[in-house]
Formats: C-alpha cells, structure tokens, sequence
C-alpha cells in the first residue's frame, strides 16, 4: 500500500511547478497577420483577474508570474521588451 487514498489527485508528470505560477499556458492565438501570441489562464485564486485568459501583456501589466511554456527550457519566462 503506498498511503494515496482513493480520490487522490496527482498532477500530470511535467506539471509539477505550475502551482508555483501565477497562471497556466493554455495555447497560442494567431493574429490576422500570421504572428502568434500566447494565452494564458490566471489561476491566482486571490487576483481579480482569476480563471480570465489574458496574454503575456496582461500577466506583466498586473505584476502576474508567467509560467513556461511547454517545450521552453526556463522554468519561468521573462517579459518580452515593449
């Protein structure tokens, strides 16, 4: 027996620093000129702005951690320059 008991959640293996953000990267929208930008839900219980989908913008705008995105190598982003 290993402890867990029934109804135990487990996060997803990969997942295990997204607790640590403020938020979660959910996908990429692309603009009517082709450029991608990336969509994150807030997931800050304590933020006006929890379970809204904002951008990076957004997120910096509202001192927001930006989490990783899935196949970057830092666990955290840093803001792109404006």
């Amino acid at each position: 027996m290993t402890g867990e008991q029934p109804g135990d959640k487990k996060q997803p293996p990969g997942n295990e620093d997204e607790s640590a953000s403020d938020a979660k990267f959910i996908g990429w929208q692309k603009t009517s000129k082709g450029e991608l930008f990336a969509l994150y839900n807030v997931t800050a219980a304590t933020h006006p702005l929890f379970r809204s989908t904002v951008t990076e913008k957004t997120l910096v705008h509202n001192n927001l951690q930006i989490p990783q995105i899935p196949g970057s190598k830092n666990q955290f982003r840093e803001p792109e320059e404006e």
